[in-house]
């Protein structure tokens, strides 16, 4: 694909979701949000092949890095045994890893 489609690429991408989409944490108007094509490890790419440092580790939903494979797995194996469950719901894996974090935070 050339340079030009690309931008062209970019554009649209960027503008269907700005025109579609809810972008939170900041006012709608005139927002252009930036087109990310790829991600691993800490770093992630925008459509035209600029890359940054993830420092927020988008919004710190992966802290053990993007494309992280023990990580796509478990979310793989959890997704075939029990997809979502509402908050409202008790399941095994709520109350195996509460406990888990029992072990670890601060008492009280």
């Amino acid at each position: 694909m050339g340079m030009k489609n690309t931008a062209k690429l970019q554009a649209s991408v960027s503008e269907i979701v700005a025109k579609h989409n809810y972008g939170t944490w900041r006012p709608q108007k005139g927002w252009k949000p930036l087109h990310i094509a790829k991600a691993k490890d800490s770093t992630f790419w925008d459509g035209n092949g600029k890359q940054y440092l993830d420092l927020t580790a988008q919004l710190m939903c992966v802290n053990l890095g993007h494309g992280n494979e023990a990580v796509a797995n478990a979310i793989c194996k959890q997704a075939k045994d029990l997809c979502f469950v509402a908050p409202g719901f008790a399941t095994q894996v709520r109350a195996d890893l509460s406990l888990k974090l029992l072990e670890v935070v601060p008492k009280g």
